[in-house]
C-alpha cells in the first residue's frame, strides 16, 4: 500500500478490526482514501487466514465508482484486483442477471429512464426494480443469500447518509457476517425529498449509536481536495442555503462554480456523470 495516513483520524480508520465503523467527514477530508487503505489493511491482515478474501465498496454513481476506482491500485497496491467498487444498482443487476432464472427472471432486460417512459415490455424492468428484484431473489433462495453473504469480508458504503430503504435491505441481506465501514457527512443527505424511497438523515446517526463513540471517527474538516478552503466553503453555504454569500460569489466569478439548471430529475445521473468525464477530459 503507497500511502500514508495524513492525521491521526485517518490512521484511526485505516487500522479499525470493528465490525462496525462510521467515519464521519465533509467533502475532501480524505474519507474515501482512508477507507481503501482500510481496505488494503484489511485483506493483509486475513491474507494468510483467507487468501480469497474480497471487499466490496458501494457507492451511488457510475461517476463516483470511476473516480473512486481510478484510485484504488495506488492506494490498494498488490489487492485491488480484490476490491469490488459497484454501485447498488449495478450490484443488483449482477444478482438479477446470475440467479434471476431461480424465480422465473431469467430474461430480464434493463431499459434506460427514457425508454421506461415509453412503457415496457413483458420481460423489462427499469432501474428503479432492479433492487426490489434482487431482494426477491435472495430472500426466495436461502443459496443465494448464504452465496452473497459469504461472498465480502469487508462492505464499505459511501454516502451513507443518502441510502434508502431498499440500500439497506441489501446491506442487511449482504453482511450479516461482514465487517462493514460507513462514510458519510449528515451534512449533505441532498436526497431527503425521497421520502417514499425511505432517505433520510436519521439513518446515519442510528449507525453512529449502533457503532458507539469509540468506533464513530469524525476526521479534521480540511479538505485535501482544495487547500484553500473554498470547496468547503461553497459547500456549506450551499448546504444552508446561503445563495448569497461571499464564497459562492467568489466562486463563481473565479470560474471555480458553474451553475447549472433544468436538468430533469430522471437524468440528474447520466448528466452529471457527463460533467465530470468533460471536467476530467480538459486540459
Amino acid at each position: 500500500m503507497n500511502w500514508a495516513a495524513q492525521n491521526p483520524e485517518q490512521a484511526q480508520v485505516v487500522e479499525t478490526e470493528a465490525e462496525l465503523t462510521v467515519v464521519l467527514g465533509g467533502a475532501g477530508v480524505g474519507k474515501t482514501t482512508s477507507a481503501l487503505a482500510a481496505a488494503a489493511a484489511h485483506l493483509e491482515r486475513v491474507q494468510d487466514a483467507k487468501p480469497h478474501e474480497r471487499v466490496l465498496f458501494l457507492s451511488f454513481s457510475r461517476a463516483s465508482v470511476a473516480r473512486i476506482a481510478s484510485g484504488t491500485s495506488e492506494v490498494l497496491g498488490k489487492n485491488a484486483d480484490r476490491v469490488d467498487v459497484m454501485t447498488f444498482h449495478s450490484l443488483a443487476f449482477s444478482i438479477v442477471r446470475r440467479f434471476g432464472s431461480m424465480i422465473g427472471r431469467g430474461d430480464v432486460v434493463l431499459v434506460s429512464p427514457a425508454r421506461e417512459k415509453l412503457g415496457l415490455a413483458g420481460n423489462e424492468i427499469g432501474y428503479g426494480s432492479l433492487l426490489p428484484l434482487a431482494l426477491e431473489i435472495a430472500r426466495a433462495s436461502p443459496a443465494v443469500a448464504a452465496h452473497l453473504r459469504s461472498r465480502w469480508g469487508l462492505v464499505i458504503v459511501d454516502e451513507f447518509q443518502d441510502i434508502g430503504d431498499a440500500q439497506q435491505q441489501l446491506l442487511e441481506l449482504i453482511t450479516p457476517s461482514s465487517r462493514m465501514i460507513l462514510l458519510g457527512d449528515p451534512n449533505q443527505c441532498i436526497y431527503t425529498f425521497l421520502v417514499a424511497d425511505g432517505v433520510r438523515v436519521e439513518r446515519i446517526n442510528e449507525a453512529c449509536a449502533a457503532a458507539g463513540q469509540e468506533h464513530t471517527i469524525v476526521l479534521p474538516e480540511t479538505s485535501f481536495r482544495d487547500p484553500s478552503g473554498v470547496i468547503p466553503a461553497v459547500a456549506n453555504a450551499i448546504r444552508t442555503r446561503q445563495f448569497d454569500a461571499p464564497a459562492l460569489a467568489s466562486a463563481i466569478e473565479g470560474g471555480r462554480l458553474v451553475v447549472r439548471s433544468g436538468i430533469a430529475l430522471s437524468d440528474e445521473a447520466s448528466s452529471v456523470a457527463q460533467i465530470v468525464t468533460e471536467l476530467s477530459s480538459a486540459p
